[in-house]
């Protein structure tokens, strides 16, 4: 019998995440309350709380490393492909944009990374880091002379992430239609020969999407040997 209570406890915990999941990326973390999440699953606000979370920063907190082990299973699986580091790097955000409109924790998990600078809560540090781990990838392009050593890497770091990051925000708030793949692939086409980098469409069309493999919340993140600085405001 206790294997089944674990069961359902777990199939319960995961119901409360997805819900938080959909009131934090629609809402974003201030307009989100517990009553809503309960609301969503049909449940009162007790169903939450029992033996579950105790708050909406918990639940918030669950959500975004749940992301970060997803998006550290993608880093250790693109790390080990061959390519340039502009190549992985590109590759890396293209997947993990396109897994956070398909996953709604991994959506929830970016809205939550944007809404803390502004409304007043705080997620745990972390080794995760995309401009630690850009940093990294764009490091290797110089060595290897693909990009120019005209521009210092923390502004080509800068050019890509904005952009991108941009791009996902964009449609998440639904300032655009959704069509991440084109829309990201768009930007790369305008911005990457600002760079230096010779022939932007021909390694734009080449990029592939790499799907991420489901997990479920609460698996520790592995930690692959790319990434650099502690937590920066995309984590």
């Amino acid at each position: 019998m206790s294997g089944v209570r674990e069961a359902k406890k777990a199939e319960r915990r995961r119901e409360i995440l997805e819900s938080a999941a959909e009131a934090f990326t629609e809402m974003g973390y201030r307009g989100t309350t517990i009553a809503g999440i309960a609301d969503r699953m049909g449940a009162p606000k007790s169903a939450i709380g029992y033996h579950h979370f105790e708050s909406k920063h918990e639940i918030a907190v669950e959500i975004v490393e749940y992301a970060r082990s997803r998006w550290w299973s993608l880093i250790e699986v693109v790390s080990a492909e061959s390519g340039t580091g502009l190549e992985k790097l590109l590759t890396l955000l293209l997947s993990a944009a396109v897994d956070a409109r398909n996953n709604v924790l991994a959506s929830a998990a970016v809205r939550l990374a944007a809404d803390q600078r502004v409304n007043g809560f705080a997620l745990p540090p972390s080794e995760f880091s995309w401009r630690g781990i850009a940093h990294d990838f764009v490091w290797q392009s110089l060595e290897s002379g693909e990009l120019p050593r005209e521009h210092p890497v923390e502004k080509v770091v800068s050019v890509v992430l904005t952009g991108s990051y941009g791009v996902f925000v964009s449609e998440n708030q639904g300032f655009e239609d959704v069509r991440t793949d084109e829309h990201l692939r768009e930007v790369w086409r305008t911005i990457l020969p600002s760079l230096g980098v010779r022939d932007a469409d021909t390694l734009v069309d080449g990029l592939q999407v790499i799907a991420i493999a489901e997990s479920a919340p609460g698996v520790a993140p592995s930690k692959p040997g790319t990434g650099g600085e502690q937590a920066s405001p995309e984590a």
